[in-house]
């Protein structure tokens, strides 16, 4: 993800892949692309180990959901 913005000029290069870059020079996509990679950048930040605690039970909740869903489709 490319982003430049200043008075003059606002442009935003989102590349998922080599082939269908997404190219814009919208001030309204450039800000929507800052505030989403911010989003990601703030969810990837080191956290604490009470964070990683809750974060794990959290896992195990969703893993325990996940087989009782696959067990429940295999009826």
């Amino acid at each position: 993800m490319y982003i430049v913005e200043s008075d003059n000029i606002h442009f935003a290069v989102f590349q998922p892949n080599p082939v269908n870059p997404i190219i814009s020079r919208s001030p309204d996509i450039c800000r929507a692309m800052t505030q989403w990679f911010n989003f990601w950048r703030h969810s990837s930040m080191l956290i604490s180990q009470t964070g990683t605690h809750i974060r794990r039970q959290f896992m195990q909740k969703q893993y325990e959901a996940l087989e009782d869903f696959k067990t429940y489709i295999d009826l």
